[in-house]
C-alpha cells in the first residue's frame, strides 16, 4: 500500500547512486492514462481522484524528504546545458511538483521565487505548473509576466495556454473557454 510506495520514494530521494535524472523520471506517477489501458472498463473521474489523492499523500508524507533534494539540486549560476545540469533541474523541478500538491502556501511562496529567478525554460515551466495548483495572486501575476517575457514566441504561448487548460482547478473549463479567444490560441496548432 501507500506506506511501501512512500518508502520506495524516500529510497530513492536519498539514494547517491541513482543519477537526478533518473530519480526524476523515478518519480512519477503513471498517468490517468496508463491505468485507463489497464482496464476494460473504467470511472475516469475515479482515476483522476484516485491518482490525485496518492500525489498528495506521497506529497505531504514526503514533504521533508522532497524538501531537501530540491534545495540540494538547485543549480547555481547563469543557464547552461550539460546532462548533469539538466538531470538536476529535473529532480528539482519534480520535487517542486510535489511540493505544490501538499497544499501548503509556503510552496506556493517557493514557486513563485522559482519563477521569477528562472533564466530558462525547463524550471520557469515547472514553476508556472506549480503556481497553477495554488490559483492565487502569485500564479496571475506569474501569468501576466510570462506574457509580457514570452509573448512572441509561439512555442512558449503554446505552453503558457497548457498550464492553464490543464490545471487541475475548478474554474478550468470556463478558463479553457476564455483562452480560445485568446490572440495566442491558435486552433490550428495542437495546443
Amino acid at each position: 500500500g501507500y506506506h511501501a510506495l512512500a518508502d520506495e520514494y524516500r529510497a530513492v530521494l536519498a539514494d547517491p547512486g541513482i543519477s537526478p535524472r533518473f530519480k526524476a523520471y523515478a518519480l512519477k506517477l503513471p498517468t490517468e492514462k496508463y491505468f485507463m489501458g489497464l482496464l476494460a472498463s473504467y470511472d475516469p473521474l475515479k482515476i483522476f481522484e484516485a491518482c490525485c489523492a496518492v500525489m498528495q499523500r506521497l506529497a505531504t508524507g514526503l514533504k521533508p524528504d522532497f524538501l531537501r533534494v530540491y534545495h540540494e539540486n538547485v543549480v547555481m549560476g547563469s543557464y547552461r546545458y550539460t546532462a548533469e545540469l539538466a538531470g538536476k533541474r529535473a529532480l528539482k523541478n519534480q520535487c517542486l511538483v510535489y511540493l505544490s500538491q501538499s497544499g501548503d502556501l509556503e510552496f506556493d511562496a517557493l514557486a513563485f521565487a522559482q519563477f521569477r529567478s528562472s533564466d530558462n525554460m525547463t524550471d520557469t515551466d515547472a514553476a508556472l505548473r506549480s503556481l497553477s495548483v495554488f490559483g492565487g495572486s502569485h500564479y496571475e501575476t506569474a501569468l501576466k509576466e510570462y506574457v509580457q517575457r514570452y509573448g512572441r514566441e509561439s512555442l512558449a504561448m503554446d505552453k503558457w495556454l497548457t498550464v492553464q487548460a490543464v490545471a487541475r482547478r475548478a474554474e478550468t473549463l470556463n478558463q479553457v473557454k476564455t483562452l480560445l479567444q485568446h490572440s495566442a490560441y491558435d486552433p490550428k496548432v495542437p495546443n
